[in-house]
């Protein structure tokens, strides 16, 4: 199973992924879930010990990362990390984002 996944999304077809689909499952993902990035406040800033790092497994191009930073600011430190090397150089180039993308190999 590992082994398909990571053919799946280093390859061509998960490129072509986030190249064509991404933008519209992040957006039907952000009308399901609008309370989301408020729980998520409460839970990451608000909380007695505040997060100073936020990592995600799996973040695409980073545009989760995005909501989460702004809705919290307040984290120092956002880390991106997906299998497609398409997302992470995508996220790279995205200047108004302080995420550090990583690709990672299985």
């Amino acid at each position: 199973m590992q082994a398909a996944l990571g053919d799946l999304w280093m390859a061509p077809a998960g490129d072509a992924y986030h190249v064509h689909h991404s933008g519209d499952v992040h957006a039907m993902f952000r009308a399901r879930h609008r309370s989301l990035l408020t729980d998520f406040r409460a839970t990451a800033i608000d909380a007695d010990q505040p997060f100073s790092r936020l990592v995600e497994i799996g973040c695409g191009v980073g545009r989760l990362l995005g909501d989460c930073l702004a809705a919290c600011p307040e984290i120092a430190n956002f880390v991106g990390l997906d299998l497609n090397p398409y997302a992470s150089r995508r996220m790279a180039i995205r200047p108004h984002l302080p995420i550090h993308p990583e690709s990672v190999w299985l």
